[in-house]
């Protein structure tokens, strides 16, 4: 009876080694896409924050350029 007793803690014991093994591959796989992810994010924020400044050169330059055009239909209305 003690070998039987014996057989089955040896098994419990392979059983939660198992287990544990598993929980910290499961949570290394997961900790690895988390940084995976957080380095796609800052990314896209980098392209975004390019983007961005982009959008507000052209901003300005067609501020600019409307000035212009205002300035020219003054001066064609002042001629005309």
């Amino acid at each position: 009876m003690s070998d039987s007793w014996l057989a089955a803690t040896w098994i419990a014991v392979i059983v939660v080694l198992g287990l544990v093994a598993a929980t910290v591959v499961v949570s290394r796989a997961r900790v690895a896409g988390a940084r995976a992810a957080g380095s796609h994010l800052e990314q896209y924020r980098a392209v975004t924050e390019a983007a961005t400044a982009s959008q507000r050169e052209v901003a300005a330059e067609l501020a600019r350029l409307t000035e212009r055009v205002a300035a020219v239909e003054s001066l064609l209305r002042s001629v005309g």
